[in-house]
C-alpha cells in the first residue's frame, strides 16, 4: 500500500481543485470518495502538510488532511 497524505475538501472544493491543478504537486484524485492523495514517504508528512497549508493560505477553503500509513 502506498503512503501519503489524503486531503478531503469540506468547503469550496472547486477552489481547492483549481489550486491543486495549478500547483506543482503530484496528486491522485479519488472521484468515488472525493479526496486527493499526495503520495509521500511517512517521514516527510509534516513538511508536505505545511506546504499544502501554505498553498491554501488566505483562501476561504476548508479541508481535512489524514496520513495514510
Amino acid at each position: 500500500m502506498e503512503t501519503g497524505l489524503q486531503l478531503t475538501p469540506k468547503r469550496n472544493s472547486r477552489v481547492i481543485n483549481e489550486i491543486i491543478n495549478e500547483s506543482n504537486f503530484y496528486t491522485e484524485y479519488n472521484s468515488e470518495f472525493g479526496f486527493y492523495f499526495f503520495p509521500e514517504m511517512e517521514e516527510n508528512y509534516d513538511e508536505l502538510e505545511a506546504q499544502i497549508s501554505d498553498l491554501f493560505q488566505g483562501l476561504d477553503v476548508d479541508y481535512r488532511i489524514e496520513g495514510i500509513f
